[in-house]
C-alpha cells in the first residue's frame, strides 16, 4: 500500500478513530525525538571524554573545551526544545583539532554543520544543495537567529 492509499483510507476513519491516530503518531514522533537527543548527549559526552587530552588525534589537536561542551549541552537542548525531528539524518557530534565542537547533519550531496566555540560563538553553514549560507552569532542570540529555521529547511529538502 503506497502513501495516498493509506491517506484514502484515513479519511474514511471516524472522528474519534482519527483523534486516537493522532495521539499514537504524537507519541511515536515524542518517543523518536527523545531518543534523538539522548543519543546526541551520550555522543557529545564520549567525544568530551576522547577528546579531553592534548593531541587526542595524535596529530598536535587542543583538548576540547569544556566551555565548548556546555554550550554544545545547551544546543541539544535547544534543540529539544524545538522539536526538531532529525530521526532520519545521520547527524554526527565531534571535536575539531582546535577545541571546538562540531555537529553536522550530512546528505547525499549536501551537509549543515554547527560550530560551537569556547567563547560562545557559533558558526552555522550549508554547503552543497541549493541554499548555501553562513553565519556567525553568539550562543544567546541563537533563539532569535534562523539557525533552527536553515536546520529545518535543509532537513525538508
Amino acid at each position: 500500500m503506497d502513501l495516498n492509499q493509506l491517506l484514502e483510507e484515513v479519511k474514511l476513519l471516524p472522528e474519534e478513530d482519527l483523534e486516537i491516530l493522532a495521539e499514537k503518531v504524537s507519541e511515536i514522533r515524542d518517543s523518536r525525538q527523545k531518543s534523538q537527543i539522548s543519543r546526541l548527549r551520550s555522543d557529545l559526552d564520549e567525544v568530551a571524554e576522547e577528546c579531553s587530552a592534548r593531541n587526542w588525534d595524535g596529530i598536535g589537536a587542543e583538548p576540547v573545551s569544556e566551555d565548548a561542551v556546555s554550550y554544545g549541552r545547551k544546543f541539544i537542548d535547544l534543540l529539544s526544545s524545538r522539536s526538531i525531528d532529525f530521526a532520519d539524518a545521520n547527524v554526527g557530534v565531534s571535536a575539531t583539532p582546535t577545541g571546538e565542537v562540531f555537529f553536522d547533519w550530512p546528505k547525499r550531496n549536501s551537509i549543515f554543520m554547527v560550530q560551537i566555540f569556547s567563547d560562545g560563538t557559533v558558526v552555522y553553514s550549508s554547503v552543497g544543495g541549493s541554499r548555501k549560507f553562513k553565519a556567525k552569532l553568539k550562543f544567546d542570540e541563537i533563539v532569535s537567529s534562523s539557525l533552527f529555521e536553515d536546520l529545518i529547511t535543509f532537513l525538508r529538502s
